[in-house]
């Protein structure tokens, strides 16, 4: 747990650190060693001092197997639609069908060239989900 004047001695730290050019990671260590606090502290206090990039998270063995996965079902999926089952495209024929100018753009539906909500769209064109 910091103190505040703990907290107030680090970000003055930090700023000064900062302006001379110091990398990020020595700042933190710099700042844990000359306060008395703990690296977590540290790197929370230089992490909302806004002058450095947000560094994310190394994600762990799990998550990279996951993203991995998940890349290479995207990877894998056909960018071609069958326009003749895809939802949309069936509404935008039978809105046409019926007098009323509707197309899909880019997975956007538009009637009388104004995007429309898909579930407005579907509804008004009678198309049922499923």
């Amino acid at each position: 747990m910091t103190t505040e004047a703990q907290r107030k001695k680090a970000r003055r730290l930090v700023k000064s650190l900062h302006s001379q050019g110091n990398s990020r990671q020595a700042v933190i260590n710099a700042v844990a060693e000359s306060c008395g606090i703990s690296l977590l502290s540290a790197r929370n206090i230089v992490s909302f001092s806004g002058l450095f990039d947000r560094v994310h998270c190394n994600k762990n063995l799990y998550g990279q197997q996951e993203e991995t996965k998940a890349a290479q079902a995207w990877s894998s999926l056909s960018p071609n639609i069958d326009t003749s089952k895809h939802p949309y495209y069936r509404a935008a024929s039978i809105l046409t069908e019926k007098g009323i100018p509707a197309e899909v753009r880019e997975g956007v539906c538009y009637r009388n060239g104004f995007p429309w909500p898909a579930m407005k769209f579907l509804a008004e064109a009678g198309v049922e989900l499923g």
